[in-house]
């Protein structure tokens, strides 16, 4: 789709399928691209901070966010499986949320196991949280929880969410989504 001269960049950290190490790099393959699109302008724009990505984007015309956001949301890396039930406290805080904190489910917006056992996909512009690395979610909910990340459109409704978890709360919740540690993310699975 004519991503191909913009994808040079990408690729060194990100991979050609979005999928590259999932710890160092976010897991982009396969999320949306009005996800993608709107994170790429977020960094571009000094929405959100992050000395790589700001400075990856800035040169970044809308047209050039567009074509790398489609390109990697028909990407589909390699991902673990989520258990079909409710596992654990951190399934149980992505189906249910932690009601007690006013913390909605994870799922009703990312995806994933919900509470009467079926899953879905994410909410449009929402990040699809299955496979990435349990210390990179736990680092972008620290973020949320410090004020210190901002975001697309829907980053202001995860900034009080984060608040209600404990530190054991994020660190289960990271570990489901993650796929519970059992993800390989070495060198060996950076290409496919």
């Amino acid at each position: 789709d004519g991503a191909v001269p913009v994808l040079a960049g990408c690729i060194a950290c990100h991979g050609i399928d979005g999928g590259w190490d999932g710890v160092a790099f976010p897991v982009i393959g396969g999320q949306s691209a009005d996800y993608l699109a709107t994170s790429l302008a977020a960094y571009r724009d000094g929405r959100r901070g992050s000395g790589i990505m700001q400075l990856a984007a800035s040169g970044l015309s809308d047209d050039e966010i567009a074509r790398l956001a489609r390109h990697y949301a028909g990407r589909r890396p390699q991902q673990p499986a989520l258990p079909a039930t409710i596992a654990g406290p951190g399934g149980a805080i992505a189906a249910e949320g932690l009601p007690g904190q006013r913390v909605p489910a994870c799922s009703s917006c990312h995806g994933g196991v919900q509470a009467d056992g079926t899953t879905r996909d994410p909410r449009p512009g929402f990040p699809r949280l299955t496979g990435q690395d349990r210390a990179y979610l736990e680092t972008q909910l620290y973020l949320l929880r410090a004020r210190a990340r901002g975001g697309g459109s829907h980053a202001h409704l995860m900034t009080p969410a984060a608040h209600g978890p404990t530190d054991a709360d994020i660190a289960a919740v990271a570990a489901f989504y993650a796929g519970a540690g059992n993800r390989c993310t070495g060198p060996s699975a950076r290409r496919s």
